[in-house]
């Protein structure tokens, strides 16, 4: 059920998306798409899990979404390894949805947001802090208090420049868990589960 929704919810924001989406910003927008159906009463937090992860949160079964029959996955030869592939709906699925007119909203919300300022607005997200990487958790009351980014007229930053950003998100939250790794390693005492 939950994977299902998951599936449901990447090919209704898939169909209101104008041009294929890079596999770093697909998962945020989720995310925060999901975050405002929560928001908003059209469903409820127990439908998709994610998992924490140095870029952010990640729905539980993102990568499945690559044998979903509806999503195509092309791949750049060029930018971020990790951010190479872009999701698209393809031009022989149907879907049937009952928040397509949200998910637009939200989705028109975040359009001129760039992806690593969508990073670095999820890495305020309760939750997200409260774990470590690998977690899997629900999108919780905390989470839910804050509010949901909005492009207030910003203009997308150039693309070699955001990926440098994200690059920078992913090296600076690797050095930290590295770090409290070599911590525990010299004092269990403080860092016990």
């Amino acid at each position: 059920m939950k994977q299902n929704y998951l599936n449901i919810l990447a090919k209704e924001i898939l169909a209101c998306s104008v041009t294929p989406v890079t596999k770093v910003r697909f998962a945020k927008i989720i995310y925060f798409v999901y975050k405002s159906l929560i928001l908003t009463k059209f469903v409820d937090n127990q439908q998709i899990a994610f998992i924490r992860m140095p870029l952010g949160p990640v729905a539980d079964g993102f990568m499945d979404l690559s044998t979903d029959k509806d999503i195509e996955i092309t791949t750049d030869n060029i930018g971020l390894l990790y951010n190479r592939e872009k999701y698209s709906l393809k031009s022989t699925a149907s879907i049937n949805t009952q928040t397509g007119h949200q998910v637009q909203r939200i989705l028109s919300q975040l359009e001129n947001i760039s992806t690593s300022k969508l990073v670095a607005i999820s890495h305020m997200e309760p939750s997200w802090i409260n774990n470590s990487n690998g977690q899997k958790y629900y999108i919780g009351p905390e989470d839910l208090a804050l509010s949901l980014p909005m492009s207030n007229g910003s203009v997308l930053l150039d693309e070699a420049i955001d990926n440098q950003l994200i690059q920078s998100k992913l090296v600076s939250g690797m050095i930290d868990e590295i770090v409290m790794d070599s911590s525990a390693l010299e004092h269990p005492e403080h860092y016990s589960n």
